[in-house]
């Protein structure tokens, strides 16, 4: 119930872990597609944070979604 009001945070990283940079992004994509139960793209470039998570999505057979 607390974590329903007030949310969590989820990361592979201890609060006090050094700077994870860039590829701590890329890192969080892949946890939202897993805790996910489908995917919803409204805008996304090719070569991106996107589509690095629809990857991670379609890999763990959840569903993708886009809007044209």
């Amino acid at each position: 119930r607390k974590i329903e009001k007030n949310g969590c945070v989820i990361s592979e990283y201890p609060p006090e872990g050094e700077y994870i940079g860039p590829n701590g992004f890329l890192q969080r994509n892949r946890l939202i597609a897993a805790l996910s139960s489908a995917l919803l793209v409204v805008e996304a470039r090719e070569k991106s944070g996107t589509m690095s998570t629809v990857a991670h999505a379609e890999r763990y057979g959840k569903p993708v979604y886009a809007v044209p």
